[in-house]
């Protein structure tokens, strides 16, 4: 936090033999290497392809004794691809991976403890540990995240102006949200105050209670019957059925009249807040004709920041898992290897630097894609709540409910208030299975 708060101001005889027989080809690698021999190592990654050869040669360049070359068999469904691809084994020396529990189940990934471990550079205080411990399992790191990106909140701030309502600071509240959705909303003109708010319903619960995580897990359970639950999805149903301050409260065939076929009416300027990640900002910069900052999501009485990560590991079949760490180690928490991508081309804002570095912050904060507003935000970054889609146990299965729910949300055929026992027994039952399986495939 210190050197964040300076930036923003200026891992029986068989198991023996087994390690014994790694142990050498380790030492075998470190030869090849130390003796100039290029070693090579495949990388999957559903990556733009513009962006991976960038990273390809910006790696070579700064490690020159190995060799990266992509797996382009990969593809989605991930998983299923990942699958085929092990069944032949053929899996890339390095993966980004959509589901690190999945992928530590069916035997994909190495244990990278031991090789942080002994890594003197590696100082998980340096990076955030609210996203480094979501890929951590009973004290064994199988991945790490690679990109992380925060929701925002995007105003359209000549639009505030227009419309005489006053622009919130970073401490603004839901009530603040819902009363400027409703000031900047005028549907003879077809202009709106708040794009999509259903899109938003998964990480409301948690701004309304800042003791529950993303999906209201509170580290133990998931809590759909409780009041930050049930208020957080009334909330967006009366944003929809009775201040109707959306366009996509209303039909495609009315939109396509208002803004043109697949026009989006935010880029044209006719919504004032937009629900986004970070991941947008360098396309909202590059397309906006208006004035536009960001701001964290609001919430009650105090706010989290949702955070979205990306992770990597190392495969369990790989013959170089020494190359394929220092790959790992660059595309993670190297300075350096940051500020290689970086000078290669790769775009600044494309994600949160996971590196609390003040040189760091500074380039990231310099980049013309990035508000400064957004230095607000990195603030709360220590305190995020971590999207659990690819790293919690189960997720996905309970998400697939948590869907069929909100459609019956949608239709009116069920109230939150009445089913949130039941999605709460669904999910947990979820989360014990996955974690079940988990746990045996962490002891094997």
């Amino acid at each position: 936090m210190l050197i964040l708060t300076a930036g923003l101001a200026g891992c029986s005889n068989n198991e023996g033999a087994s390690s014994e027989s790694k142990n050498k080809d380790s030492e075998s690698e470190e030869k090849a290497s130390d003796s100039g021999e290029k070693v090579t190592i495949t990388y999957g990654t559903w990556q733009d392809s513009k962006e991976v050869d960038q990273v390809i040669k910006a790696f070579e360049k700064a490690h020159p004794n190995i060799d990266l070359k992509q797996d382009k068999s990969l593809g989605w469904p991930w998983n299923e691809k990942l699958s085929a691809a092990a069944a032949a084994g053929k899996l890339p020396d390095v993966l980004w991976t959509f589901g690190v529990p999945t992928a530590i189940t069916n035997g994909w990934l190495e244990d990278l403890t031991p090789y942080l471990e002994k890594d003197e550079d590696y100082n998980p205080e340096n990076t955030f540990e609210s996203v480094l411990k979501t890929a951590n399992y009973d004290g064994h790191q199988y991945a790490m995240p690679h990109s992380m990106h925060a929701i925002v909140m995007l105003l359209n701030t000549d639009l505030f102006e227009k419309e005489n309502v006053p622009v919130p600071d970073s401490s603004w509240t839901l009530d603040d949200l819902r009363k400027a959705s409703v000031q900047l909303t005028n549907y003879n003109e077809h202009q709106f105050g708040f794009l999509n708010p259903r899109g938003f319903r998964e990480v409301l619960p948690v701004q309304f209670d800042n003791s529950l995580e993303w999906g209201t897990w509170d580290g133990e359970q998931y809590n759909f019957s409780s009041a930050a639950y049930v208020d957080s999805q009334n909330y967006i149903q009366t944003l929809w059925n009775e201040d109707k301050v959306s366009p996509t409260v209303y039909k495609q065939e009315e939109r396509d009249k208002w803004y043109g076929k697949d026009k989006d009416p935010w880029t044209l300027g006719k919504v004032g807040i937009r629900y986004d990640g970070t991941w947008g900002l360098k396309g909202n910069t590059d397309n906006n004709k208006f004035n536009w900052t960001v701001l964290p999501v609001p919430g009650v009485d105090g706010h989290r920041v949702p955070l979205v990560a990306d992770y990597v590991g190392i495969s369990k079949s790989s013959k170089h898992k020494e190359a394929s760490y220092e790959f790992l180690k660059w595309l993670t928490f190297s300075k350096e290897g940051w500020f290689d991508r970086k000078d290669a081309g790769v775009p600044v804002a494309r994600s949160i630097p996971l590196i609390n570095d003040e040189e760091i912050w500074d380039a990231y904060l310099s980049d013309e894609a990035v508000p400064e507003e957004m230095k607000e935000i990195i603030k709360l970054i220590p305190d995020g709540t971590v999207d659990p889609l690819k790293a919690h146990p189960g997720y996905t299965e309970a998400l697939n409910m948590i869907a069929e729910m909100n459609v019956k949300f949608d239709k009116g055929e069920a109230n939150p208030s009445d089913v949130g026992a039941e999605m709460d027994q669904k999910a947990n039952a979820t989360y014990e299975k996955a974690s079940e399986e988990l746990d045996k495939a962490i002891k094997e």
